[in-house]
């Protein structure tokens, strides 16, 4: 299996006139061997041309310095951007930060595609982003002949013949992205016209293979780019085969097919927080008030942004934090591990778990895996413009494995990665029904 396998890792060349352009994924649980794998097999390919991009810097140290990657540094001028295509017209192996996969324009694309570049995603990119502009501003900038909307009510925004000179920074960043990326603009709500900018297809295109590790990537946007822009998705997973009980020293293979997506393994090790009759309820702050005249669904983006000022409801969370930690956990501060959309943080953080905050977007980073109290106090779920978005590009995204993808995720930075036992605190009933099922093998 593996020889037939490397055998099509080398057949995959996206960059030949009339070829298929192929993504292959390796999606299996975090801490289960992808990353060895890739440092000791995949990234040390003779005759390739690698391309590693991971989020941590030190990642990026850790592979430069043990395969021999070169790190992108400031240039003369153009910073580390135009150091970055200094590498690439070199035809060196680079080693870089998602951050700075910024790449576009020819110059760019005609480097990875003459050296025949393998790039290599540790977890994805954000492809896509809503740009918040309202309506009226997209409207006088059309008006003034500084974008180009597309005739149609979805496509792609163009530049203008005149330039924008003018200091109001969603504009200056709406311009940036017009000229660095694909804007696409198309109807929402109330027929107002909305704005999104999306990843260039045309970098992936570049490459001679594209590869992506991460886990549950069918749940994550990505899947869903791929799949509006008719990239054929190859799945795989690493399995281990032999070593001794030092994680470094094991080997593993990669198995060409999708491995089991429910967390049935896991159940044992997750224990979910349920309110017990006769003590204090945690859980009821995440339930739906029926008698509350909004229609937000609680601990939501939109439920928080309301809420977050009401100091009664702010402290019932605090003191439901720091109930579940000291009183049904008796945890320590430094196993504790606890989010919240990032705009709340210090409004509910305190002496006890402060320190222990990780953002709920967090990915790939293992500096969480002693961790065994987790507290998880918001309701995730897509952007409805971005959900509207490729609902019109032909992509359907279910919102139920959308937030099971973030919290599975999240959830893997702490100690269960290591196969270890963990407690956890849901207060918002969607999401504590979701990780459930999950581990019940409905999802």
């Amino acid at each position: 299996m593996t020889d037939k396998l490397n055998q099509s890792m080398n057949e995959t060349q996206n960059n030949e006139e009339g070829a298929k352009y192929t993504v292959n994924i390796i999606d299996s649980p975090c801490g289960s061997g992808k990353t060895t794998y890739a440092m000791t097999k995949l990234l040390t390919q003779k005759g390739k041309k690698y391309f590693y991009i991971t989020p941590f810097i030190k990642e990026v140290e850790r592979v430069a310095d043990k395969l021999g990657f070169f790190q992108p540094h400031d240039f003369e001028k153009g910073g580390k951007t135009r150091g970055c295509l200094e590498l690439l017209k070199q035809g060196l192996n680079i080693s870089t930060t998602h951050a700075l996969f910024t790449i576009s324009g020819n110059e760019f694309l005609n480097e990875i595609k003459k050296h025949g570049y393998t790039l290599v995603l540790d977890e994805m990119l954000d492809v896509s982003e809503d740009i918040k502009i309202n309506h009226n501003d997209i409207v006088d900038l059309e008006v003034l002949e500084r974008i180009v909307l597309p005739v149609e009510d979805f496509g792609i925004v163009n530049k203008g013949i005149n330039e924008y000179h003018g200091g109001y920074t969603q504009v200056k960043n709406l311009m940036n992205a017009i000229n660095k990326a694909e804007v696409y603009s198309f109807k929402c709500k109330n027929e107002n016209i909305c704005l999104i900018r999306q990843f260039s297809p045309d970098i992936l295109k570049a490459f001679k293979e594209v590869w992506v590790m991460t886990y549950l990537f069918k749940d994550q946007i990505m899947y869903a780019y791929l799949l509006a822009h008719k990239f054929d998705v190859k799945f795989h997973y690493v399995k281990e085969t032999t070593g001794n009980e030092k994680f470094e020293d094991k080997n593993f293979e990669l198995i060409e097919g999708e491995p089991p997506r429910s967390g049935t393994k896991y159940k044992g090790l997750i224990k979910i927080h349920e309110d017990v009759k006769g003590s204090k309820p945690l859980n009821a702050i995440g339930e739906k008030d029926k008698e509350a005249k909004d229609k937000l669904i609680p601990l939501s983006s939109g439920w928080w942004k309301k809420h977050s000022t009401d100091k009664e409801k702010m402290q019932i969370i605090i003191n439901n934090m720091h109930n579940y930690k000291q009183n049904y956990l008796k945890g320590k501060s430094n196993l504790t591990m606890w989010t919240v959309f990032n705009t709340y943080q210090k409004i509910i953080e305190r002496d006890g778990y402060k320190k222990g905050f990780l953002e709920h977007t967090s990915k790939a980073t293992n500096k969480y895996k002693d961790k065994t109290c987790l507290m998880y106090m918001i309701d995730k779920r897509p952007n409805p413009k971005e959900k509207l978005f490729y609902k019109i590009m032909g992509v359907t995204i279910d919102e139920a494995r959308y937030s099971l993808g973030y919290l599975v995720q999240w959830v893997f930075r702490s100690a269960i990665r290591d196969n270890k036992p963990i407690s956890i605190y849901i207060p918002s009933k969607r999401m504590r029904d979701i990780l459930m099922n999950w581990l019940d093998g409905e999802m």
